[in-house]
């Protein structure tokens, strides 16, 4: 049920035009997000299919009856406004929370494995906070690490301190137990794609808590979440650099969820450059749109297609939606999820 205005005309324009958002925002940095978990339901026929019950489905996930979860959207300086694009909650961080909140991306311990999580290009850290909500043994947040103003260029954001005092404040106000927790369980850490100085921060935090009782303890992380981080091509090559050196090389995966607003053009020319250059795996996983009070509507549920070669699980299904009907179509409001890795696909 709408409360504002901002979300009655939302409603107003997906209703009468079928205009769905790319994003969400606030009526200002003082009034926060409040994140609840949609439901997820199946809107067409996959274009994949197969006879096997053993696969998890997400289709027909009802709303998750976890607490709300209020969140402040960071304010980058004017001279950073529109690379670090922080202003808005992005479609893409809402899916990746939904995903962990219903399961489908696990962040538990499995078979007394503990999941190491980074998050990358965080913002208002909406992934991350579900993450240590929800019981994962060990979190860090990273995002550009604003460098520290002045007094006057303070005053001049509508909220005071940097990014990441943002993203830690809304740790600090989500998580329970958060200031006993903070530096053991979950952490905040500035860092700029590519720089192997914070490469070397982030694979350090937290290491003092994390033990492996069955292996020695790795400072690379088991699990990566990627939101929304995709749409400039330029920053590609920094990215996988970060990816590369972040990501456990045996067992470690990365989830990425990208929003389609801009084309298709970047998400292909990322997974070229992941697959060409880093000679990694891709494992396609779904296409979802957004259906405001359905929640999520799958469009396309790739996981039931899996093969087992190195070029790409789903790969067959996820080319067929080169056609000309869907290439000229408007995809606002759809985001893909898919898996990559450097060892074994996960």
């Amino acid at each position: 049920m709408p409360d504002t205005t901002e979300e009655i005309f939302e409603d107003s324009l997906l209703s009468l035009f079928q205009h769905r958002p790319i994003a969400f925002s606030t009526r200002g940095p003082d009034d926060p997000y409040v994140y609840v978990p949609s439901g997820i339901r199946l809107l067409r026929r996959a274009s994949v299919d197969v006879d096997d019950t053993t696969l998890p489905s997400p289709h027909h996930l009802p709303a998750h009856p976890s607490s709300p979860i209020k969140i402040y959207l960071p304010t980058a300086p004017p001279e950073l406004h529109t690379t670090l694009q922080l202003t808005h909650l992005w479609l893409s961080s809402v899916f990746m929370a939904d995903l962990i909140s219903h399961g489908i991306i696990n962040v538990t311990d499995d078979d007394d494995d503990d999941e190491r999580i980074c998050e990358l290009g965080a913002g208002a850290g909406l992934p991350g906070i579900v993450c240590a909500v929800r019981g994962a043994r060990e979190v860090v947040s990273t995002d550009y690490a604003v460098p520290e103003q002045g007094p006057r260029e303070r005053d001049e954001q509508d909220r005071g301190g940097t990014v990441l005092d943002v993203l830690r404040s809304n740790f600090l106000r989500a998580v329970p137990d958060a200031q006993a927790r903070e530096g053991k369980s979950w952490a905040v850490l500035g860092h700029t794609w590519g720089d192997e100085p914070s490469v070397s921060r982030i694979l350090s935090s937290l290491s003092a808590s994390h033990t492996n009782s069955h292996s020695p303890r790795r400072q690379t992380f088991s699990l990566l979440l990627l939101a929304d981080l995709l749409w400039s091509t330029a920053s590609h090559g920094a990215l996988i650099h970060s990816l590369t050196k972040l990501l456990d090389p045996e067992t470690g995966r990365a989830c990425v969820v990208a929003g389609l607003h801009q084309g298709r053009g970047p998400v292909e020319r990322f997974l070229r450059s992941w697959r060409d250059g880093a000679g990694g795996w891709v494992r396609y996983e779904m296409e979802v749109q957004w259906g405001h009070e359905q929640g999520w509507e799958v469009l396309e549920d790739f996981r039931s297609g899996r093969g087992h070669g190195r070029k790409g699980e789903g790969e067959e299904a996820w080319k067929r939606l080169y056609d000309e009907d869907r290439q000229g179509g408007d995809e606002h409001g759809t985001v893909v999820y898919f898996t990559i890795g450097l060892g074994n696909p996960r």
